[in-house]
């Protein structure tokens, strides 16, 4: 399946379905961008709370990018819906790889991801 910018709305349209809005922020939007920061290079993406604007890397390959793309959108959405004033007080805390937000963003995208792809994959009859 080549993705489009139709996956990536059908995936934001899965996760708003699922998981609900934020009380923190209206449904946030999805952009592609280049990550120029050296800091952001690796990241797959992130989630910005002050723009409400899911950022996903568009200079990253991956082999399964279907189930990159789901993963990294779910990952995110997770964080769109997290307390952001919360996790910049556990960010004095935490280090990024144990953060619990981190933590437990990470472990719904890898609970979800197949579920939602299923779901693309009914919706475009795959």
């Amino acid at each position: 399946m080549r993705l489009n910018k139709g996956h990536v709305n059908k995936v934001l349209y899965w996760c708003i379905q699922n998981y609900g809005r934020s009380k923190y922020a209206p449904y946030p939007h999805i952009s592609y961008k280049k990550f120029k920061d050296h800091e952001d290079q690796d990241l797959d993406g992130y989630y910005e709370p002050l723009e409400n604007i899911i950022y996903i890397n568009s200079d990253i390959k991956k082999p399964e990018e279907l189930e990159y793309l789901v993963s990294t959108i779910i990952e995110e959405y997770a964080h769109y819906k997290q307390s952001d004033s919360q996790y910049q007080k556990l960010a004095e805390k935490f280090d990024y790889d144990d953060h619990p937000f981190e933590i437990a963003a990470k472990k719904l995208a890898k609970k979800d991801t197949k579920k939602c792809i299923n779901y693309l994959r009914l919706f475009y009859n795959i």
